[in-house]
């Protein structure tokens, strides 16, 4: 674009383009050119921000907008490099794609490299994004150090938030702490469980009295761990988690740890139900190998299907999980209220409100909603076609509506979508 631009512009005026569409032209080829130029150097970013969208404007947006625009910042989500910088810094953030503990683990530091969608900007181009992201989580680190302690430490009103940030509400339900099982498998298809009693939790919540969360875990690379499949089973009711913390540390350090931006907290932000399973006979001891997905013998359902990359710390760490909320399950049925309850308030109106519409969709209230509803018509309404099928576009991230959620939707739609 730097060399060309110039016999782009003439190209416009040939065809009669307005003097002030000329001009905005031009201011944009001139920044895009500046963009283009300073990423060309491939080196790392300089910033003097002292604040985390500072940095990330200085930084990770710069390359974003020479290499991502035309996808990331029009239509294709996630959108980090739309020309709202407020709002391209709040989805490169608070997803898993920038990691501020291991900026060379970070997805767009992959996709940045891996051509996924033939383009130039998609090509190549992983040393760049790494060097912006280094660089934006250095002063991301340092705000977050300067508002709290490490290991454990209140971090702006938060447990468990250290020099990463990240943490739990401070009501949240914390576990005890369990080292990690030793020998951890670097096969990448072997995962060992963890299994946490929640009658430890503190505070003590009588909810979930006689139940088990487990995670599964591997050592994914030198420095990292990848956890998954979280699951509760022996739940006497089924209740509704809100945000699920992982905290790290050496198990020779105090505290419970600290919690990993970007990657590690992936499951942070659910809002999920548990459903009653029940405990397979003789656990927590045994079996020992991880439950199986579904809902036979010897098997949980996942409450998150998105795995997370945790740093490691020492030869032999250990983790705590934190719940922000635990809370009776509404039930799910094929009613507006419930519907709204567990599916709309939980996983779409943060994106998704009256005050911030994003592709132009609120589903704050009934009357927002039945804008991208067909009564009658699942197969001709927006709010089923998006969050169903093998690859549902919405929501984003790792809040997938489950086959019982979607089929609520799709029954309240066929029954006209009652205000009910």
């Amino acid at each position: 674009m730097a060399t060309n631009y110039k016999s782009g512009l003439l190209a416009l005026a040939t065809i009669g383009l307005s003097t002030a569409g000329l001009s905005s032209c031009i201011a944009t080829l001139k920044q895009d050119d500046a963009t283009l130029a300073f990423y060309a150097q491939k080196v790392a970013p300089a910033t003097t921000a002292t604040t985390g969208i500072g940095a990330f404007t200085d930084t990770f947006y710069k390359f974003a907008r020479a290499n991502c625009a035309e996808c990331h910042g029009a239509s294709n989500t996630p959108l980090f490099a739309v020309d709202n910088v407020t709002s391209a810094y709040g989805v490169a953030k608070n997803n898993t794609y920038a990691n501020f503990s291991n900026p060379s683990m970070s997805e767009f530091v992959s996709y940045a490299g891996n051509n996924h969608c033939g383009k130039a900007g998609c090509s190549g181009h992983s040393s760049e994004a790494e060097a912006a992201i280094t660089a934006w989580a250095a002063v991301e680190n340092a705000v977050a150090q300067n508002g709290g302690g490490n290991n454990g430490g209140d971090n702006g009103g938060v447990i468990g938030g250290g020099p990463q940030g990240g943490g739990a509400n401070t009501g949240a339900l914390v576990t005890t702490t369990l080292n990690l099982p030793a020998n951890l498998s670097t096969n990448l298809t072997t995962y060992t469980a963890m299994r946490w009693s929640l009658d430890n939790l503190t505070p003590a919540s009588a909810l979930v009295k006689g139940a088990y969360f487990e995670l599964e875990v591997q050592k994914f690379s030198a420095t990292t761990y990848r956890v998954r499949y979280p699951k509760i089973v022996g739940l006497s009711g089924a209740v509704r988690i809100t945000g699920i913390h992982v905290f790290a540390k050496a198990a020779s350090d105090v505290g419970i740890g600290v919690e990993d931006i970007g990657a590690g907290d992936v499951w942070s932000t659910d809002v999920v139900t548990a459903a009653v399973v029940a405990k397979p006979n003789g656990y927590p001891a045994s079996p020992t190998a991880p439950l199986a997905l579904g809902t036979g013998t010897n098997q949980a359902p996942t409450l998150d299907s998105f795995s997370m990359i945790i740093g490691i710390r020492s030869n032999q760490d250990a983790f705590t999980v934190a719940f922000d909320k635990i809370e009776t399950a509404v039930a799910l049925q094929p009613t507006f209220a419930s519907i709204d309850a567990n599916i709309l308030s939980t996983k779409c109106v943060s994106c998704h409100s009256t005050n911030n519409k994003n592709g132009g969709y609120s589903y704050s209230n009934y009357t927002d909603t039945l804008a991208s509803v067909s009564k009658g018509n699942p197969g001709a309404s927006r709010l089923y076609t998006s969050t169903t099928g093998t690859n549902p576009s919405m929501p984003t991230g790792s809040l997938k509506l489950t086959s019982a959620e979607t089929g609520a939707i799709s029954t309240w739609i066929t029954n006209n979508a009652p205000n009910n």
